[in-house]
């Protein structure tokens, strides 16, 4: 029986697994924040991180997107 491991390097030192699923792994980091992952497979059936995670953070209620050093508020 052939077993396969996708293997996701995304853990930092302090780092916490909160939860996964087929498609998202929950993230919490020493701070409290919780960074949200997404990945898939795909056409080659590749497993693939999606170029954006969700960052759940300490705030008011803001919405930011931070890209390359750069913050647009949504």
């Amino acid at each position: 029986m052939l077993a396969i491991q996708v293997k996701l390097e995304i853990l930092e030192p302090g780092d916490d697994v909160l939860n996964a699923t087929e498609n998202t792994i929950a993230v919490k980091k020493p701070s409290g924040e919780v960074e949200i992952f997404q990945y898939y497979v795909d056409e080659d059936n590749n497993p693939r991180l999606e170029k954006c995670s969700y960052l759940v953070t300490y705030g008011k209620g803001n919405v930011d997107i931070v890209s390359s050093g750069n913050v647009a508020e949504v």
